[in-house]
């Protein structure tokens, strides 16, 4: 089995940090993207392990070649993400996306609704039994929730609000990152599993949340520990 496993920046990348339990097999660059590709000793598993760079245009693009090249068998985004939760949820809490929705896409369908495309993009890697595996190793607690995905850093209250007004709430944290909601698109047109798994980086819309920049210095270094989930 191929898993597909989408960061957006170096210091993401650096969580997968080497270890005894895999073995390189080839790292390349393709269109200023990089693929590192992992065997999981052991197993049957083959590791791809793709940094697309910031945003919906570069994870897209990224998806496509990853798709196009290594045929995997299931592609998951990770990395961190914020979170529009103003209670529940905290820094270094996980957020498992059980579908992915845009935040910044109005093309008179739903609010977040790419024409021609499902309203929200499902996933069917998030399920009880991984989130259980999950919750054994995590930093925190592990949450099903939704990602909400665009071209927007949200560094602001407000920006947090303009999110949380346009989009329909649900009775789950919304996570708010700007790369899943591409990646999914393009699994979607494929017609491969996508998931989204992140650590909660800042809860904007919390004013006793510590901030984004705070984060990186106690970033959760585990961070692969609690995606290995998905092939263990």
């Amino acid at each position: 089995m191929t898993i597909g496993i989408m960061v957006a920046m170096d210091k993401e990348l650096a969580l997968f940090a080497e270890s005894s339990e895999f073995e390189t097999i080839s790292e390349e660059t393709v269109q200023g993207f990089v693929f590192r590709v992992l065997d999981v000793k052991g197993t049957h598993v083959k590791l791809v392990i793709a940094k697309s760079g910031i945003g919906k245009a570069n994870a897209a693009a990224c998806a496509a070649l990853l798709i196009d090249r290594f045929k995997p068998e299931k592609i998951v985004s990770t990395g961190v993400c914020g979170c529009l939760a103003r209670e529940g949820v905290a820094q270094r809490d996980v957020i498992c996306a059980v579908s992915v929705r845009y935040h910044d896409v109005w093309c008179a369908e739903a609010p977040g609704q790419m024409q021609g495309s499902p309203e929200e993009f499902k996933s069917s890697i998030i399920t009880d039994s991984l989130i259980a595996k999950m919750k054994e190793k995590a930093p925190g607690k592990v949450l099903k929730g939704r990602m909400l995905s665009g071209d927007w850093f949200v560094d602001t209250v407000g920006k947090a609000r303009a999110i949380r007004d346009d989009i329909p709430t649900v009775d789950m944290p919304d996570g708010i990152d700007m790369e899943s909601g591409a990646i999914a698109q393009i699994c979607w047109r494929s017609g491969i599993p996508f998931g989204s798994i992140r650590i909660v980086s800042d809860t904007p819309l919390r004013a006793d949340a510590p901030s984004y920049f705070d984060f990186w210095d106690t970033a959760a270094e585990n961070l692969f520990d609690i995606v290995e989930a998905v092939w263990k």
